[in-house]
């Protein structure tokens, strides 16, 4: 489905870019003489695709000094999704001139931290993994480990622990015997605390408790700006006027340009094109000629109002530049 609409996933851009490399000796050494410096991090993750990517970018015997790869073969942990650590192995004979250095200091974790992680890895250590990893930020001597049954029950916990050592989040916490002894517990505020989490549903189950406790939080997150709201909305009806995006823009718009349109007419109007491979426009063009099987007559016609729509929007902004497009589409949404 993501070809119809000349969509790509991650592991599609890797396949074709090996292959364009592979086939293409010209589209290949463009990209060798444009890339002189080359830095490839967690390379102990690499997988086949990536590892002749950066073989092609990097021929030995021209490029090595150019290439720079940093890893570490006891964080090698993604092999059910295609890495493989013998090339992180072979960087070596594959790089002969190619110097080593060893990074062993850690800057930001204590010493108690490191030697707990050392306790897990030493008897799975990779071969290659000759020095040890230390510190020189004294802490805390000792590391408590709590094994909860719920999700809901690890947060309350959280969240108790937090309390308990800030003093109390309310008048009665004293009280209620969520903290002991106000006058004993050591001086610290919210922003002493971090919580890591593995999952980022955590964050969610996390965040509720925090607010019945009332602890204030931030959540540090990868949330993209581009999708706050109306964002997405005017990105869509920018690619979707110049007839690319794929099925998701035109859904983003739909709302924006024409209302009534429900979910099933959408699915209907998508099933169809997906079964005759057609790709967005083309089946914008083609619900204006024939009839799309288990859609009423008035909802296709919706549909056709909505392509009219676009096509409008497209004539309008001919010539115009992207800025000007942008803040003509913005003006329009809101």
């Amino acid at each position: 489905m993501l070809a119809i609409q000349n969509l790509y996933d991650y592991e599609d851009l890797i396949f074709n870019v090996v292959r364009q490399f592979e086939t293409d000796p010209g589209f290949c050494e463009k990209y060798q003489k444009q890339f002189q410096h080359i830095f490839v991090d967690e390379y102990q993750d690499i997988n086949q695709g990536q590892y002749r990517i950066i073989r092609t970018l990097a021929p030995a015997e021209t490029s090595a000094k150019d290439l720079c790869a940093i890893g570490d073969p006891d964080q090698a942990i993604y092999g059910f999704r295609g890495s493989d650590l013998r090339y992180f192995n072979r960087f070596i004979s594959d790089y002969p001139e190619s110097g080593v250095i060893n990074l062993v200091r850690n800057y930001r974790s204590t010493k108690t931290i490191l030697n707990a992680s050392f306790q897990v890895i030493k008897n799975h250590r990779h071969p290659s993994s000759d020095e040890r990893t230390y510190s020189q930020i004294d802490g805390a001597k000792t590391i408590s480990i709590m094994e909860l049954a719920t999700d809901k029950a690890e947060a309350q916990t959280i969240a108790g622990i937090i309390e308990q050592q800030i003093g109390g989040t309310g008048f009665h916490s004293v009280d209620t015997g969520k903290v002991i002894d106000a006058n004993s517990v050591m001086s610290s505020s919210y922003s002493d605390f971090a919580i890591l989490y593995r999952t980022n549903e955590q964050h969610r189950i996390i965040g509720n408790m925090f607010e019945r406790f009332g602890i204030p939080y931030q959540v540090a997150s990868r949330e993209n700006i581009l999708n706050q709201k109306g964002l997405p909305e005017i990105i869509s009806l920018l690619k979707a006027s110049e007839g690319r995006g794929g099925y998701a823009d035109y859904e983003n718009v739909l709302g924006v340009l024409i209302s009534g349109i429900g979910k099933k007419t959408l699915d209907l109007f998508k099933e169809w094109c997906f079964h005759n491979r057609f790709t967005p426009p083309q089946g914008l063009r083609k619900a204006a000629r024939f009839p799309i099987p288990g859609l009423k007559p008035s909802r296709q016609q919706m549909i056709n109002e909505f392509s009219q729509q676009l096509s409008r929007y497209k004539e309008k902004m001919s010539g115009l530049p992207v800025a000007v497009r942008g803040m003509w589409v913005m003006h329009m949404i809101w």
